[in-house]
């Protein structure tokens, strides 16, 4: 069986905070399934090691999505906020 756009999606997802980086996914559809179908990313929003952003699909990307995209990556999680949950 082949994989969807949102398998590929989840995956590189999860691979970017299994080298713990923070993640930023923006996407219309996929990134609000994968908070509620994956444990790892649901955590991982939960700790701030990732920000699921999920604009109105007939309006795109708006600058206060912009505005918590900029202070996610000025403020990343500490190692102390890494290890809790």
């Amino acid at each position: 069986m082949s994989k969807t756009w949102g398998d590929l999606k989840l995956e590189a997802a999860l691979t970017v905070l299994d080298e713990d980086r923070p993640l930023v996914w923006v996407d219309d559809e996929e990134a609000a399934a994968a908070r509620r179908l994956s444990p790892a990313i649901a955590r991982a929003e939960r700790l701030g090691r990732a920000l699921l952003v999920t604009p109105a699909s007939d309006r795109g990307l708006q600058p206060e999505h912009l505005d918590r995209i900029e202070a996610f990556l000025k403020e990343p999680a500490t190692d102390a906020d890494r290890n809790l949950g």
